[in-house]
C-alpha cells in the first residue's frame, strides 16, 4: 500500500471544505472497513505525530465504507473524544476507491495524506513527507514497503469473496458467458438430433422410443438454455443502467452540514 501525501487544490464546491485558514492543516484521509480493533490503536500511533508536529493543525477523516461490525461506533467515541477525529458513514460497502473520493471531496486541509489504519503505513513518516513539501519542489509525496514476505491478513475464504464481488460488480462477463453457453448447447442440441435421425435411419431404432425421445430432450434443454442466455443478456443491459447510480451513499456523518448536504442531493 503507498502512503500518499500532497498538497490539496482547494476547490469551493467540495461539500465541507475549507479556506483561508489561520494556519496550515493536514487532512488524513484513513479508509475502514470492518476495523473496530485498528482504529483506536491507529489513533495512539497518530498521538505523538501530531504532538511533535504542534503547529500544524490536524483534521483525520475516517471514511466507514459500510462496515459490519462496530467501526461506527468506534469512529463516534473518537469524534466525541477529539474534535480533530471526524466521520462519515457509507450505507453500505463502495469500495474503497469510493472512499477515499469522499474523503477527498470533504477533506478542509491544505495537505491531504491517504492512510490505512492497519499501521503498514506508519504515521511517523508523515513528518518527514511534510517537510519534503515545503523544502523541495514537490507537490506530491508517495512511500511504499519494499519488503512485505510473510504479511497477510487475507484467508482463503476471504480472497475467494473479493474475487467474486470484483467479477460480479464491476463486469457483466458472467451474464455473457451464459449468453455463449446457452447458444452453444442450443446448436450442440441440433446437431445430436441430426445425429440420432441419420443414425436411425442408417442402422434402425435398437429401442423403440428412444431416438424420438432423446430429440425431444436434447431440443428443450437447448432452447432453454438459449433463453436463458437472452435473459442474461437482459439482465445485463439492466445492471449495466443501474450502474448509473453516486459513487456513494453517506448514512452517517459528524459533520452535520455534509450531512444534510448529501440527503439533499442524494
Amino acid at each position: 500500500m503507498l502512503l500518499d501525501f500532497f498538497k490539496k487544490i482547494p476547490v469551493s464546491s467540495f461539500p465541507g471544505g475549507r479556506q483561508n485558514m489561520k494556519t496550515e492543516t493536514i487532512t488524513v484521509i484513513i479508509p475502514c472497513f470492518n476495523e473496530e480493533e485498528a482504529l483506536p490503536v491507529y489513533y495512539q500511533a497518530m498521538q505523538p505525530v501530531m504532538k511533535q508536529m504542534e503547529n500544524i493543525d490536524f483534521e483525520l477523516l475516517v471514511i466507514d465504507d459500510g462496515s459490519t461490525d462496530h467501526t461506527l461506533l468506534e469512529m463516534k467515541a473518537l469524534h466525541q473524544k477529539d474534535p480533530r477525529c471526524k466521520y462519515f458513514s457509507f450505507s453500505r460497502n463502495f469500495g474503497k476507491e469510493a472512499a477515499i473520493y469522499a474523503g477527498l471531496s470533504n477533506a478542509g486541509g491544505d495537505y491531504v495524506a491517504v492512510m490505512d489504519v492497519d499501521l503498514q503505513d506508519p504515521p511517523s513518516l508523515l513528518p518527514k513527507m511534510y517537510k519534503i513539501l515545503l523544502e523541495e519542489e514537490y507537490d506530491s509525496v508517495a512511500t511504499r514497503r519494499s519488503d512485505r514476505a510473510g504479511e497477510t491478513k487475507w484467508s482463503l475464504r476471504k480472497l475467494f469473496v473479493y474475487s467474486m464481488e470484483g467479477i460480479t460488480g464491476f463486469s457483466v462477463a458472467p451474464l455473457s458467458l451464459a449468453s455463449v453457453l446457452g447458444l452453444l448447447f442450443c446448436l450442440v442440441s441440433f446437431v445430436m438430433i441430426i445425429v440420432i435421425i441419420v443414425r436411425t435411419l442408417i442402422w434402425g431404432d435398437p429401442v423403440s422410443g428412444w431416438p424420438s425421445l432423446a430429440c425431444i430432450i436434447f431440443m428443450v434443454s437447448g432452447v432453454q438454455l438459449l433463453c436463458t442466455g437472452i435473459v442474461g443478456q437482459y439482465l445485463s443491459k439492466t445492471y449495466l443502467e443501474t450502474k448509473h447510480r453516486p459513487i456513494f451513499i453517506l448514512k452517517d456523518s459528524s459533520e452535520e452540514e455534509t450531512r444534510t448536504h448529501y440527503e439533499y442531493e442524494h
